[in-house]
């Protein structure tokens, strides 16, 4: 994001200070773009009681999420096996779409078609009513944003904990990945300087 005196990675955080190859200037920047962003927000609309709107911006932080997880640069399908490994209601086969799961269901019908149609598909709803992440009534997929949130936060933390221990791999992983993802911002953000 521009600002008047550079361009920010995240809310606080300008591109050029990040050393994107250690992790002590990485890992909260990371923290702090997908919180700022994306996590923060989504919790004030919920408190507004914005669901439509919080379960569309919770989608981005999910697909961003699950990019920086999963290594997967494909965007079209990179929610399903996300959904499937770390949500468990979205890992059960969906009976009303035999040889599908239900992380295809939300894929096909909340991902594709907010981001493109501006509508979830086939009469699909966020409610912050329901008890669970996600039921089924009458052959429609219901989301509860809130809870949804609250799983994310905890899968989110979690990986932000396993990059700052154990896992060096995934932390060069996710270098590479931003370093080739934000190529030209940092470069803008460079020449600001």
């Amino acid at each position: 994001m521009r600002q008047i005196d550079g361009v920010y990675f995240s809310p606080t955080i300008r591109f050029g200070s990040i050393d994107f190859e250690e992790r002590s200037s990485l890992i909260p920047a990371v923290r702090d773009r997908i919180y700022g962003y994306y996590l923060d927000p989504v919790k004030v609309l919920i408190e507004r009681e914005m669901g439509f709107a919080a379960g569309v911006l919770l989608i981005s932080a999910i697909d961003g999420i699950a990019e920086m997880m999963l290594n997967d640069s494909k965007s079209a399908d990179r929610l399903i096996p996300w959904l499937s490994k770390y949500v468990n209601e979205f890992s059960q086969a969906d009976t009303d779409r035999p040889g599908r799961k239900y992380a295809n269901t939300f894929n096909d019908f909340f991902r594709h078609k907010l981001i493109h149609n501006s509508r979830i598909a086939e009469g699909g709803q966020f409610s912050l009513l329901i008890d669970d992440i996600m039921t089924i009534k009458d052959k429609t997929m219901i989301v509860n944003p809130f809870l949804l949130l609250a799983k994310t936060c905890q899968i989110f933390d979690s990986f932000c904990e396993e990059l700052r221990n154990t896992s060096t791999k995934k932390f060069e992983l996710l270098s590479k990945r931003c370093l080739k993802n934000f190529k030209k911002e940092i470069e803008l953000d460079m020449s600001w300087q």
